[in-house]
């Protein structure tokens, strides 16, 4: 009897000391998924880290490509002045007028001149002022007419 209470305490210590094994196992089993955890999470963070420098050279990438644009936009020639227009003529219509208002005063000069005793042939008394100033308004009165 002594035997068998002495055997039933091996198998109780030795199922107890399962029972510890399991425990340590189940606990190592747990700290090896905490440690793979992290694992995966350092991992994580290392991807987001690495995707965060390729947004980062992208950037640089694309800073680089503004630049070279802006130097080459500065390194080209400027455009050639656009060629210089010929003057244009004025019109037909400015040059009759002209021509017909310097005709229309050389008349009005000739007959006023005509008409003053000391160039025409008329003799007329031209001591009084009044007279050759109220002859020459008497001329051109009907010219700007």
């Amino acid at each position: 009897m002594l035997l068998l209470l002495l055997l039933l305490l091996v198998l109780l210590l030795l199922l107890l000391l399962l029972l510890l094994l399991l425990l340590l196992l189940l606990l190592l089993l747990l700290l090896l998924l905490l440690l793979l955890l992290l694992l995966l999470l350092l991992l994580l963070l290392l991807l987001l880290l690495l995707l965060l420098l390729l947004l980062l050279l992208l950037l640089l990438l694309l800073l680089l490509l503004l630049l070279l644009l802006l130097l080459l936009l500065l390194l080209q020639p400027p455009p050639p002045p656009p060629p210089p227009q010929p003057p244009q003529p004025p019109p037909l219509l400015l040059l009759l007028l002209l021509l017909l208002l310097g005709t229309q005063y050389l008349l009005s000069m000739e007959t006023i001149m005509r008409t003053l005793p000391e160039y025409g042939s008329n003799p007329r008394p031209a001591d009084n002022i009044l007279y050759t100033t109220a002859t020459m308004n008497s001329y051109l009165t009907p010219c700007a007419k």
